[in-house]
């Protein structure tokens, strides 16, 4: 007779005894499949609390993991454990604890912070079937955003007129010197290379955040006149097609495959929405005008699919006809069966929104992060308000959870940065600081989760 049955022999033996004084004799199935089905943590506060967890149980490995760690800091030093067998006469951990099949829980809290052993006897009283289980902890923060400046200037000067983005794999910052349009190029976003004059760019083009790259190429938006480029050095030029009642003024963004812009009447000042499939003839799908509720300049945008509903472009912002910023946040949903949008104004009283312009918007990490911008009086904004999350999508903003998302050290005040998303992580590049400093560094923020198996449950 082993240890195991051994141990085992004294429990069994009163389960038998205690069948024997019953006035009514009974049949007792026995089974030798001492496998395991399911394996739940229970807190030791309250042995009804059960922590989440999914285990997988692999029975020609004989052993108990859940694939999807638990979130980080789940304090798992004292655990209860419920089992479930196929059959059992009870069963040991770690080769010392006798454990009782007639128990819901087990009798003892586990230390899981390591690998512990469960064997379990068969209700034939001969089979045996031991199992290593491992319990897995996220080590880092699910959510912690990391930030790393990967190098304090791109090129050798900085200047105001300014723009970066990603095409090709490639990262580009493009730059207005006192005579020409120049750019700089990098594979990693660390390593820099000044490339030299971009043709075919006026020396009047507004920069800042006038792009929009779509299918290998970046377009630019100036003066009714589109420029197109594959690889920034050479740049086409195009005259637009569109409603002659209109000046075509900023790029919008690249939705429902088709290119936005923003377009203000000649004679009254008001803006319409412009659509176009090719950036070079346009329409208005939609026939809403906007007054001076909608920006013309300074705006944030961004394209996003949450993880539920439908895609969806967010407008932060910006300044309208009359030079004044705004405190709107427009949206619009990706609705089949229609090209035009839907605008919604998401400002409310129950979400208090002060004027901004020239900020940076993205959907990273499940949610809007708003970074960067000017106040109403053209003041850049005050620390607390430098950095702000949006949940719902646009509808309230907050400053973020320290633990989760903070400034870094060096970032400082600043407005007219660009932002882009590469490879699952969110870029800001350059702007303009305190006492107009103009800006050309360029960091990376990573949320943890995009390195998990599997970021897309988060």
């Amino acid at each position: 007779m082993t240890k195991f049955i051994k141990i085992l022999f004294l429990f069994t033996l009163g389960v038998t005894l205690f069948q024997a004084c019953n006035d009514t004799p009974q049949m007792i199935n026995t089974s030798d499949d001492a496998s395991i089905k399911r394996v739940l943590l229970i807190d030791s506060t309250e042995k009804v609390n059960v922590i989440p967890a999914d285990f997988t149980i692999d029975n020609e490995n004989n052993t108990i993991i859940n694939i999807d760690s638990l979130p980080y800091g789940t304090k798992i030093d004292s655990i209860f454990l419920s089992i479930e067998f196929a059959s059992t006469l009870g069963y040991i951990i770690n080769d010392t604890i006798s454990e009782s099949y007639t128990s819901r829980f087990t009798t003892r809290a586990y230390d899981l912070t390591k690998p512990i052993k469960i064997k379990n006897l068969a209700s034939n009283g001969k089979t045996t079937k031991e199992y290593t289980m491992t319990v897995n902890v996220h080590k880092v923060s699910t959510y912690k955003h990391v930030w790393t400046k990967l190098t304090d200037q791109i090129s050798s000067k900085t200047y105001n007129n300014q723009t970066a983005f990603v095409l090709n794999d490639a990262f580009y910052f493009l730059y207005q010197t006192e005579n020409k349009c120049k750019f700089s190029t990098s594979k990693d976003g660390e390593n820099w290379s000044e490339k030299g004059v971009a043709q075919g760019l006026p020396l009047d083009i507004s920069l800042g955040n006038n792009h929009i790259v779509h299918n290998g190429k970046v377009y630019i938006l100036s003066k009714n006149q589109i420029y197109t480029s594959s690889n920034v050095q050479t740049w086409t030029k195009k005259a637009i097609t569109g409603d002659s009642n209109y000046d075509y003024k900023s790029l919008l963004m690249f939705f429902k495959n088709q290119f936005w812009a923003i377009a203000q009447h000649k004679t009254d000042g008001s803006i319409k929405i412009a659509n176009s499939t090719d950036a070079v003839n346009w329409e208005f799908s939609g026939k809403r005008s906007f007054d001076k509720i909608f920006p013309l300049s300074g705006f944030a945008v961004t394209t996003f699919k949450p993880n539920l509903g439908r895609e969806k472009v967010v407008v932060v912002g910006g300044k309208n006809s009359s030079n004044k910023a705004l405190n709107t946040r427009w949206a619009a949903e990706n609705i089949l069966g229609t090209d035009s949008l839907n605008w919604v104004n998401l400002s409310n009283t129950q979400s208090k929104f002060s004027p901004i312009s020239n900020s940076s918007v993205a959907y990273y990490g499940s949610k809007l992060l708003l970074i960067g911008g000017y106040n109403n009086a053209g003041i850049l904004l005050e620390e607390e308000q430098e950095l702000r999350n949006s949940i719902n999508e646009g509808l309230t903003w907050l400053a973020p959870d320290t633990e989760i998302n903070q400034l870094p050290d060096g970032f400082g005040q600043r407005a007219n940065i660009s932002s882009f998303i590469h490879n699952n992580s969110l870029y800001l590049v350059g702007g303009v600081g305190e006492d107009k400093t103009y800006k050309n560094d360029i960091w990376k923020i990573r949320v943890n989760f995009y390195d998990f198996e599997d970021p897309s449950k988060y």
